[in-house]
């Protein structure tokens, strides 16, 4: 990961922390699976009755059904949620992505969304090697329109702090690339191609900010051309 100008005393180290991102990702895949698991409602309604939410004044109404005793809520304020990403990516050992999107999240059930977004999406790889002892610099860039999709569920919702893991899907559509060895340079034929990829991860919000890690892997022969396999 890196610049043009990156040396290769500096690879260790990047390397290293190139590892450690991959591993903390990986971690929030196997929180956010195991946490898309819990029950969304658990709490059983004895008799009809209405309750009111948090500070949004939306209304949630639980009703016991005859035939099961159980308890389902409608949620009567669904709600659309404008949303903004912008993301930085690990891609093997000397790759990069980097990531701008808009959308909208649709939260249909409390604290339950389906969520859509588009934008832009490039990536690439550089790397310095000495093979047969030539000195040769390997320069890579590629561009895709990126429409990431996803559906997720909010375990902790305070006003201060949140905690959202997540599952979806992305589609990347190529526009252009082009690979630089030494000085030579050829521009890669990508435009239309579509890599499919599946992704899961976690989102914290801490005050007026939200990180997230996610870990993504192809589902198709395109997607790991263009970023490996994950």
């Amino acid at each position: 990961v890196g610049s043009a100008n990156l040396i290769l005393n500096n690879a260790a180290p990047l390397f290293f922390i190139h590892c450690i991102m991959k591993s903390i990702f990986r971690i929030s895949v196997i929180i956010a699976l195991l946490a898309m698991l819990l029950p969304f409602n658990t709490i059983q309604a004895q008799n009809k009755r209405k309750s009111f939410g948090d500070d949004n004044n939306t209304m949630v109404e639980e009703v016991q059904t005859k035939d099961s005793g159980r308890s389902y809520s409608s949620y009567s304020n669904s709600r659309f949620i404008p949303t903004m990403d912008l993301g930085y990516g690990f891609v093997d050992s000397d790759g990069y992505s980097y990531e701008v999107t808009l959308g909208v999240n649709y939260e249909f059930v409390r604290n339950l969304y389906i969520g859509a977004r588009i934008g832009y999406l490039g990536g690439g790889y550089n790397y310095y090697s000495n093979d047969y002892g030539m000195n040769v610099a390997v320069d890579c860039s590629t561009h895709f329109i990126a429409i990431p999709i996803e559906l997720g569920y909010t375990l902790v919702n305070d006003r201060y702090f949140g905690v959202t893991p997540f599952v979806g899907a992305g589609f990347n559509i190529g526009l252009s690339g082009k690979v630089e060895v030494n000085d030579y340079e050829e521009d890669l034929e990508m435009g239309g191609e579509i890599g499919i990829d599946a992704r899961a991860g976690l989102r914290v919000m801490l005050g007026g900010f939200t990180i997230s890690g996610t870990y993504h892997f192809p589902l198709n022969d395109n997607q790991e051309a263009f970023f490996g396999d994950d």
